[in-house]
């Protein structure tokens, strides 16, 4: 078999596995500064230690956050690849529990970046990153960096390289820790990251058929594939206040709501979701639609 035609073929495997998992291939490796580690003799205004590591979750605890312009603690991971011109979702939940900080979030290195984002992580509040983009080149880094401040990895030209962006907003953004604009941010913090998931976008679900008998009423939801299951929540009310959630996880795609009041309007929607190890991550939800009045 000739090479060309073999490359061909591993990558449209390469592919199909990304489109259909969470594709983390190890543990992620840390880089906390000057830790003794070997290859970590540079001090960068960051210090600390990993908290906990798996494929899908992280957390660090930073004694030193580091300060404009200086990049010394991140955490990153080998991915099955990225392929150019392919769509795929990014999911995690981010949390810093000491102060504000600026986490920016990078698929690929310096000079052959492939996605970037940055995501502010208000003190003690978690926050859900849920993108879907598509790759601008191929690569197998993911790479979330919280060490420096906002602007320090600021894209100029669709991620091809780094300039500082300056300005007041920038200055500003410099006091997100303990409102100290010097050269050492000391204010402790637990960085972490859960329920990471980058593969295939979460299809869209939608409710295909609504049949209410009396007190029950049969929902059917138009089937997806490469999905882990359903997700169908129903209410009485618009905002789906005192809401009630059922979960489908076999591969069928009806379920029976019971119990349903007399005389009475539901309101209900659904959404898919995957596994991302044993967290499930879901796509967008449905339209409402309604469980008529019987």
């Amino acid at each position: 078999m000739k090479r060309t035609k073999l490359l061909s073929i591993m990558v449209t495997i390469a592919l199909i596995f990304s489109l259909s998992t969470t594709n983390v291939n190890a543990m992620w490796e840390d880089y906390l500064g000057f830790d003794g580690k070997p290859g970590h003799t540079w001090y960068e205004a960051a210090s600390g230690s990993v908290l906990s590591n798996t494929k899908t979750s992280w957390a660090v605890g930073l004694t030193q956050v580091g300060w404009a312009g200086i990049w010394g603690a991140q955490m990153s991971t080998t991915i099955t690849p990225l392929i150019a011109g392919e769509k795929y979702q990014l999911y995690c939940n981010l949390q810093s529990t000491g102060c504000n900080k600026w986490v920016f979030i990078q698929t690929g290195i310096p000079g052959l970046i492939s996605y970037g984002k940055w995501v502010w992580l208000p003190k003690g509040k978690k926050v859900i990153v849920n993108e879907t983009f598509m790759a601008i080149a191929n690569t197998n880094i993911i790479t979330f960096g919280f060490g420096g401040e906002y602007g320090d990895r600021q894209s100029t030209d669709g991620f091809t390289h780094y300039a500082y962006a300056g300005g007041a907003n920038v200055i500003a953004a410099r006091k997100d820790a303990d409102g100290d604009s010097g050269p050492h941010d000391r204010t402790f913090t637990v960085i972490s990251c859960s329920k990471f998931y980058l593969g295939a976008p979460i299809q869209k679900a939608s409710l295909q058929k609504i049949k209410r008998t009396s007190n029950k009423a049969k929902i059917t939801i138009k089937k997806l594939k490469n999905i882990k299951g359903y997700e169908v929540q129903y209410s009485t009310t618009k905002k789906f206040k005192s809401k009630k959630t059922k979960t489908i996880t076999t591969k069928k795609n009806t379920c029976t709501i019971k119990k349903l009041k007399k005389n009475k309007k539901y309101y209900i929607k659904t959404r898919a979701f995957v596994n991302a190890s044993s967290e499930k991550v879901y796509g967008k939800w449905s339209k409402v639609k309604t469980i008529p009045k019987k």
